[in-house]
């Protein structure tokens, strides 16, 4: 492998590496294939065709010259990434934070299947963060047999009538946006005779485009929130605009 004498080309390619999604506006006007076709020439990235790169020959890790979304990453390119970047994190927290016992690392796995999470497990990381309820319910049967801790982690927009599918496993829920919710969870926690712990999430900048509590509403709700028993709120979950 040549040396990547470009910063642009060596940021492009820790992206790729860590396998982290790369944000808007970092390589504009489609930089993004230019610096790819130039890591290919120095022997750094495959070309599977048209604007599809990998790292291995075995797999395809972006497609569509479309970098804010990975969709298909092999085991043989991730294996060492998962693990070098969730113990990097995790040292991180352990090196950084004035109160490391206090933070928690969820691993978003709602786009990989149940062999990477297995790999996710055995790096150390728990925490599991799911967006469908389908897909969360046939991850945790499938994983149920894993001899590895794991908590999972509900963090997409929640319809009431679907609690009672998650009610019986899941253990963080971060998107309750309305009394009614919370009530329904309350009441199938209760059926399955446990807590579930609940984030409240909030639409702080009142965006039309983004789910949650309008503040207001959440202040008036409050004394009725706190009076669910098998509701634990553990805090508030807003996104910045």
């Amino acid at each position: 492998e040549e040396e990547l004498v470009s910063e642009k080309e060596k940021e492009l390619y820790e992206y790729i590496l860590g396998l982290r999604i790369i944000p808007d506006g970092i390589f504009p006007n489609g930089d993004y294939i230019a610096l790819c076709d130039s890591l290919v020439k120095k022997g750094n990235l495959i070309k599977k065709s048209q604007n599809n790169y990998c790292l291995s020959q075995r797999g395809v890790l972006i497609a569509n010259d479309v970098f804010n979304e990975f969709i298909w990453i092999y085991k043989e390119d991730i294996k060492v990434s998962i693990s070098t970047n969730i113990n990097t994190i995790l040292n991180d927290i352990k090196t950084y934070s004035p109160y490391p016992e206090k933070v928690e690392l969820i691993a978003v796995t709602k786009y990989v299947d149940c062999d990477t999470i297995r790999e996710v497990l055995e790096s150390g990381a728990i925490n599991l963060g799911e967006n469908r309820v389908q897909l969360v319910t046939k991850k945790h049967e499938e994983l149920l047999s894993f001899p590895k801790e794991k908590r999972w982690h509900f963090i997409g927009n929640l319809q009431k009538n679907k609690v009672k599918y998650i009610a019986e496993f899941i253990d963080t829920i971060h998107s309750v946006n309305k009394l009614s919710l919370a009530k329904e969870i309350d009441k199938r926690a209760f059926e399955n005779n446990r807590k579930i712990d609940v984030l409240i999430e909030i639409n702080l900048f009142e965006e039309e485009t983004k789910e949650g509590y309008d503040y207001n509403e959440f202040l008036s709700d409050i004394p009725q929130l706190l009076q669910l028993e098998n509701v634990n709120i553990k805090g508030l979950m807003t996104m910045a605009p």
